[in-house]
């Protein structure tokens, strides 16, 4: 665990303790919380129970927008004719429980930052709401600032009143709903500027400060080899801004060394900000990238 971070610098978190019992799941699996369901998807006999919702992902129904409910109530009321109208989601949440959504019906999540896989995106989400059940006493004072803003923000104490360290998954629904609620808002946040991430996958939540423009070639006169190298790559980079083909060529190439799913969307994020649209950068599933970790 800790692998990645998103708030917090990398290794700031340190390293969290499972304690009794030791035996873990991992992200997502486990924990025991009430079989949930879509009020409004409960109303069309053609629709089943999303798995999704049995999982401490989301709050929300992602196509409705409103809260999901015990699922054995949902249906009790139904039968009786007297299912209340649902409830909204308000935001943050909504925006993150749309996110999952984008991620699980699409594969990929338009951030603030840029674009991610499905899977960075749950890493990055399973990263931040062990973020935010970090304790104060083992921070430093810029990220013990930042979460305390990020609570503050929700309108509930610190990690939600919890007092001792547990994988997310081992947490009571309540506690989950508050952790999720706090990660909403920390990306919120993030994105509005109002605090600065500084973990891995912080480029993902908040927009770049310095957006890189080209400014066009240039010529050069008595060139280098090395000069005459740097104009080739930039007529190629220009090529890649205005045909698919040479972009998608480009980000194969650049990614040819990439090991890991983060490394290859480093990449692709450099591309994009060079000018190239993102509909011109494939997916690393696109580019037969399956080896990535």
């Amino acid at each position: 665990m800790r692998a990645n971070s998103v708030l917090l610098a990398p290794g700031e978190a340190g390293v969290n303790e499972l304690g009794y019992p030791r035996t873990w799941a991992g992200p997502w699996h486990g924990g025991a919380h009430a079989f949930r369901a879509c009020p409004m998807c409960a109303t069309d006999p053609a629709r089943g129970t999303a798995l999704v919702w049995q999982l401490p992902l989301t709050i929300s129904c992602g196509e409705h927008g409103c809260r999901l409910e015990n699922a054995i109530a949902v249906r009790v009321a139904l039968n009786l004719n007297e299912l209340p109208p649902p409830t909204p989601v308000e935001e943050p949440l909504a925006t993150l429980d749309r996110y999952t959504y984008a991620a699980l019906a699409t594969g990929r999540v338009d951030l603030p930052g840029r674009s991610v896989h499905a899977g960075v995106w749950f890493r990055l989400l399973r990263s931040l709401v062990d973020e935010v059940s970090v304790a104060e006493s083992t921070l430093r004072m810029h990220a013990r600032t930042t979460l305390e803003q990020v609570w503050e923000a929700t309108g509930l104490p610190y990690r939600a009143g919890l007092n001792t360290w547990r994988p997310y998954e081992r947490l009571d629904w309540e506690i989950q709903q508050a952790m999720l609620l706090a990660a909403a808002t920390a990306l919120h946040l993030a994105a509005e500027g109002e605090i600065t991430a500084r973990g891995r996958l912080a480029s993902a939540i908040q927009p770049p400060r310095d957006q890189y423009v080209y400014d066009g070639d240039q010529p050069l006169p008595a060139l280098t080899a090395w000069q005459e190298a740097v104009i080739q790559a930039e007529m190629k980079m220009a090529d890649a801004r205005s045909n698919p083909d040479a972009a998608r060529q480009m980000l194969a190439w650049m990614t040819l060394s990439c090991t890991t799913m983060t490394e290859f969307e480093t990449e692709r994020a450099y591309l994009f900000g060079a000018g190239i649209p993102a509909s011109f950068l494939p997916s690393a599933a696109e580019l037969g990238r399956s080896d990535l970790i």
